[in-house]
């Protein structure tokens, strides 16, 4: 690959990496899915599975769970919320109930 096209594909996934860590971290108080991105992205869910791997490094539910876990842990250190508190706040409740829920 020519130097030049190398260096427009590292932009370009700089700008895609940028883009879905932008909106994990504004949805991830919120139920959201793999398809949820995909259409944020105008690509199909599988597509846009490959794609957050490829721009990330991980998949897209370790970059969901990280950030509500930043956001919880933000929360624990820094406010009086109650645990149950923390965990609606932070997206865990609806990550619990769809775990819990469907034992």
């Amino acid at each position: 690959m020519p130097a030049a096209r190398a260096g427009a594909r590292g932009r370009d996934l700089a700008s895609r990496s940028a883009v879905i860590k932008r909106f994990v971290q504004g949805r991830h108080p919120f139920p959201v899915k793999l398809s949820d991105l995909a259409a944020h992205l105008h690509i199909s869910e599988s597509r846009a599975g490959h794609a957050v791997r490829e721009a990330c490094g991980r998949p897209f539910i370790e970059l969901l769970v990280e950030a509500r876990l930043r956001t919880a842990v933000s929360l624990l250190n820094y406010t009086n919320r109650s645990v149950l508190e923390v965990a609606t706040r932070s997206g865990f409740d609806s990550f619990l109930a769809g775990h819990v829920g469907g034992r």
